[in-house]
């Protein structure tokens, strides 16, 4: 009855393996790509085909957030209202919040989990993690992921004497102990197209883990500053380097930032609110089919 396609070659090649069959197509945005805002000719006609998909009747169309919604409304240019916001929701089940109330380590673990490309700005973390060792502060750093800039990135380790203080994982089945044996995490972005909603902020949430992230778009609307997380400047290692040094020093901060987390993702971003969503576009769209 509904054909639910997420990323863009699944919807255009929904969009035409459906053409004449009636079943109707739910699009699913998750991301801001940068192709919209080109001026080459091949992103041109990406975007015309992609509006002729959209516009097709029994058609709907869904983003993850504000910021995926109101990125393809100005930029492909769609009509907003015509995009529902259906926001991420993780199952609160999987992931286990410490106790806030006590703290047993004698150091800050911070942690990121992210594909380890330049878009994703790990680069910065680790010089803001050098800067925070040599103002004389015990800080390890766990990078769960893996990717094409990890070996730039584990040389970078070495060559600024960091092997003793950052860890590099690779990829990580499952991430609940991950987000468990970390304090604070850093989503470290520096390309303003690359979050839509990330869901690595919404788990570590969930785990009751102090956040950072940087101002760009995905970002900038989930975090609210000094109230559930810090934002700091895309690619500002001194202003990242600041944030992981006062939360470190300031426990009370730390743990109300933490804890407001929590109970926004439990009650903004839970799976069953995320399903429901969902299930209502599917009850819509399958109507008298």
């Amino acid at each position: 009855d509904v054909l639910h396609t997420h990323g863009w070659d699944a919807d255009i090649i929904g969009w035409l393996g459906l053409g004449g069959i009636g079943t109707r197509q739910l699009i699913h945005l998750h991301i801001t790509p940068g192709w919209l805002r080109s001026g080459a000719l091949r992103h041109k006609l990406r975007r015309a085909l992609t509006r002729r998909a959209f516009s097709r009747g029994g058609t709907r169309v869904v983003a993850v957030s504000e910021a995926v919604r109101a990125h393809w409304a100005e930029l492909l240019p769609w009509n907003a209202s015509a995009i529902d916001l259906i926001e991420n929701g993780v199952d609160l089940k999987k992931y286990t919040c410490r106790n806030l109330d006590v703290d047993t380590r004698s150091s800050a673990v911070v942690g990121t989990a992210v594909r380890l490309a330049p878009s994703k700005g790990v680069t910065f973390l680790i010089q803001a993690v050098e800067t925070v060792a040599l103002q004389g502060k015990a800080c390890e750093v766990r990078i769960a992921g893996d990717g094409s800039e990890r070996p730039a990135l584990e040389a970078e380790v070495r060559s600024r004497g960091l092997s003793e203080y950052v860890v590099f994982l690779g990829h990580l089945a499952g991430l609940g102990e991950f987000y468990n044996s970390v304090d604070i995490y850093v989503l470290p972005t520096v390309d303003v197209d690359a979050e839509g909603l990330p869901l690595g902020i919404l788990e570590a949430w969930a785990s009751g883990c102090c956040v950072i992230g940087t101002r760009v778009k995905g970002v900038e609307g989930l975090i609210r500053h000094g109230v559930d997380g810090l934002l700091v400047p895309p690619g500002d290692s001194g202003a990242l380097a600041s944030a992981i040094a006062e939360v470190m020093s300031n426990d009370t901060l730390r743990r109300q930032l933490a804890s407001n987390g929590r109970s926004r993702v439990s009650s903004d971003f839970s799976q069953e609110r995320f399903v429901r969503a969902v299930c209502a576009q599917y009850r819509e769209l399958s109507r008298g089919n």
